[in-house]
């Protein structure tokens, strides 16, 4: 189950940072709202990651972005990242460090 690499954004200001994390649950759902303009992309994830998956990385917070696998390439700024690589935009990370099973639960968008 918690057999995913995920590659998380950081905006910095110099440009971004990389960080990748392995061991973790990813739940991606590609979808489509209906609105009165028209129809518009509703995708989201779901990622769940295990407080001890972080280790020297840094935290994942909102307004990351983050990446389903391992990517390779170095970016000089996030604009440049998003041309290249499908990412999404966390919108929420909550640290559940309780329990038998401390986590970190992000959606995004």
């Amino acid at each position: 189950m918690f057999n995913r690499v995920v590659t998380f954004f950081h905006k910095t200001k110099d440009g971004c940072e990389k960080h990748v994390i392995n061991g973790v649950f990813y739940d991606e759902v590609k979808s489509i709202s209906l609105e009165s303009k028209g129809e518009k992309e509703a995708n989201s994830i779901k990622l769940v990651i295990p407080v001890d998956a972080i280790g020297d990385e840094r935290e994942p917070q909102e307004g990351d972005y983050v990446c389903k696998g391992y990517i390779e390439s170095d970016y000089a700024d996030l604009t440049s990242m998003l041309q290249s690589e499908p990412a999404h935009l966390i919108v929420a990370c909550d640290k559940r460090d309780y329990g038998s099973n401390p986590h970190y639960l992000i959606t995004g968008r």
